[in-house]
């Protein structure tokens, strides 16, 4: 027996050692209650999960059997605990974070959406953070696809991990506008700028390109993070 969203097991009547039962599902709702999962697009369990690691699974998504000896549907949470996969099927109105996408995804009346709200049809609104490091090296560095499409950009922002060399500056921007998001950049570790711009909306995928200022890279690495608004639809 376990609970209808959470799929925590429940004591059953008379059981033995209920505390074990007991503690297997104040663990579940804890993990649960972090609404973090790693990814939502990973089809197959990692070679070597962790304790307390979630996903939510994509369609397609197989070998997930959980303790209950049950298959995992897509959209269903995987979390990793005891040692076994733990189903969770969600409820609409929760909201959970991406790890690897930046983002927030909400369950709606049309499944999971991108998006922190959503209406009752299933169209949703969210906020991304879209991040990548660059090892700087010759005229310019590009973050490929770092723009998303469809979306308002508010900012990118920027900052030097490693200290850039060849190079007195910097300037992150994008083709056509190198200096759109910053000019002149320290170079020096720790440097940062917040890039806030007018927003802008995009309708493809865009690089973010970072230029060197005056001569070449020949060393260096900065971390970069988009901020961008986007609309969804149900379907």
């Amino acid at each position: 027996m376990a609970t209808p969203y959470l799929r925590a097991p429940l004591i059953a009547e008379g059981q033995a050692q209920p505390h074990v039962t007991a503690n297997n599902a104040t663990s579940i709702a804890d993990l649960a209650r972090g609404r973090l999962a790693l990814s939502a697009t990973t089809a197959t369990p990692p070679g070597s999960p962790v304790e307390g690691d979630a996903y939510i699974l994509p369609t397609g998504a197989t070998g997930w059997t959980s303790a209950d000896d049950s298959d995992p549907a897509p959209g269903d949470i995987a979390i990793r605990w005891a040692g076994a996969w733990h189903k969770i099927t969600p409820a609409i109105g929760w909201t959970w974070q991406i790890l690897d996408e930046g983002a927030s995804i909400i369950f709606t009346a049309a499944g999971w959406r991108r998006g922190s709200v959503a209406g009752p049809l299933g169209a949703s609104l969210g906020l991304v953070v879209a991040e990548a490091t660059l090892d700087l090296l010759g005229a310019s560095t590009s973050a490929p696809d770092l723009l998303p499409t469809r979306a308002i950009i508010l900012g990118v922002s920027s900052w030097t991990i490693q200290t850039v060399t060849g190079a007195p500056s910097y300037s992150v921007g994008i083709t056509g506008e190198v200096n759109k998001f910053g000019g002149s950049l320290g170079v020096a570790v720790n440097s940062s700028n917040i890039g806030v711009v007018g927003p802008f909306a995009t309708y493809s995928l865009a690089d973010v390109i970072v230029t060197s200022d005056g001569a070449d890279f020949t060393g260096g690495r900065v971390g970069l993070a988009v901020s961008a608004i986007i609309p969804g639809v149900p379907i």
